[in-house]
This record gives structure tokens, sequence and C-alpha cells, in this order.
């Protein structure tokens, strides 16, 4: 009959999760904020408003952004689930469970603007951008689903991830001052989110 080893059953008395998973969870959490962070240092800024000119001359850049978007989502999409998976009942079972749902559906939905933005850069080419390019992405800036995306990903991942570690604070998962820490940081980050797509 096989044996479980000292170190697969070993829980951490904290985050109640097993230790192992939860190092996992962490390490990918950790690499998930690094990507977000080296994608908001390669995104052109300042380009003027037609898009579709920045696309054709930083297309490089727009394409390695689109690719850290992605990896920062698949990243943190299972840290999202094992620290979900820490709190089922008892206090803050209900925060935790909106904030990890909201999370998870920001988390896909950045996942999903970053493979478009690095698509379109490909699709865009290099300049000159010709006319009926220039002509689709009139109408693709009316797209209701581009819209809807960005405010998924936007919104939903800072109040997500606020909500997510607030009910894990409030169910001992996380130490409080370290819950306290994080959301004022990821509140204070939706500024310079904003601030940078407003000089997109």
């Amino acid at each position: 009959m096989p044996t479980i080893s000292p170190s697969n059953r070993t829980t951490d008395k904290v985050s109640g999760l097993p230790q192992r998973r939860r190092r996992w969870a962490s390490g990918l959490l950790v690499l998930g904020g690094l990507s977000l962070a080296a994608s908001q240092v390669v995104q052109p800024r300042g380009d003027g408003d037609v898009f579709a000119l920045s696309l054709a001359e930083h297309s490089t850049a727009w394409t390695a952004w689109g690719l850290l978007i992605m990896a920062s989502g698949m990243l943190q999409l299972p840290a999202v689930v094992v620290f979900r998976s820490s709190v089922i009942t008892g206090r803050g079972a209900r925060l935790t469970a909106v904030g990890a749902t909201l999370t998870f559906v920001a988390l896909v939905a950045l996942f999903a603007f970053g493979a478009e933005h690095a698509s379109l850069a490909t699709l865009v080419g290099s300049t000159p951008v010709a006319p009926e390019v220039l002509t689709a992405f009139e109408r693709l800036d009316a797209a209701p689903s581009l819209g809807i995306t960005a405010i998924l990903g936007l919104f939903g991942f800072h109040l997500g991830w606020t909500l997510l570690l607030a009910g894990l604070g409030r169910a001992g998962r996380v130490p409080a001052p370290l819950a306290v820490v994080g959301c004022a940081a990821i509140f204070l980050s939706l500024f310079g989110a904003l601030l940078g797509s407003s000089v997109r």
C-alpha cells in the first residue's frame, strides 16, 4: 500500500492549504504579477488617436504586450482556483466566492483582450496602413464585444482581486495586514491602468 510522505500532507496553518499547493499557487501568482508588470513596460504610449497606426508602427511591442497579458491570465487563473478552494464554508466564504468568480472571469477577459491585440498587430502589418484597414478599425472601435471585454478585464480584475483578498483575510487564510496592503495596492494600480489606457 503506497504511503503518503509528510511533505505531501503537511498543511499550512495560516492558509489552510497543503504547503506544496500553497507554494505552487503563490509562485504562479508572483509570475503572473511580474508578467502583468512587464506588459506595462513594453506597451507603447502616447501614439495618437489612431490605434491602427500605433499597431503598425509598434507591431513588435504590441505583440509582446498581448502575449504578456495572455501569460498573466494563464498564470493567475490556477492560483485563484487554489485560493478559492481554501475557503468553502465559514467566515469570509461568500466574499471569497464572489471575489474569486469575478477575478476568474476578468482573467479570462484579459486573456482574450491580449490575444486580440497580438492578432491585430499581425493583421495590420507595417506602415503605411491601407485605407480599408483604417475603416475596419473604426467599425471595430464601436464593437460592443470589445468594450465589454475591456471593462471586464480592467474593472473586474481590480475589484475581483480586492474582494478575494478581503475574503481570504476575513477567513484568516491571509494575514490581515497583508490583505489590507494587497487591497490598497490593487486599488491604487487601477489609476495607473486607467492612465495607461488614456494615453494609448
